[in-house]
């Protein structure tokens, strides 16, 4: 996913990729201060990938959505619309 601006999503999910990795070897509480750093920036990276990454996933559900309520004659729009709603007053 790419983002234009100040995130450069695909970047720090790559970024939290190899966090994740190094985490997982098995010498890697062996330097406690070290394993904290990593986990520390793991967290930070999360706080700012997530949120980006659940309103991707939203924005491609809204999408689906509304291409089925046009394929259907505008029958299931209200649910477009509602789900649209909920997603923009922070819900689902």
């Amino acid at each position: 996913m790419k983002c234009a601006g100040i995130f450069n999503v695909d970047h720090l999910q790559q970024q939290l990729a190899e966090l994740e990795a190094r985490a997982a070897a098995p010498a890697f509480w062996n330097d406690q201060a070290k394993a904290r750093a990593t986990i520390d920036e793991t967290n930070a990276i999360r706080v700012i990938v997530e949120p980006f990454l659940k309103l991707a996933k939203q924005a491609d559900d809204l999408a689906v959505l509304i291409e089925m309520a046009e394929g259907a004659g505008g029958e299931d729009l209200m649910d477009s619309e509602a789900y649209a709603e909920q997603v923009a007053k922070g819900g689902h």
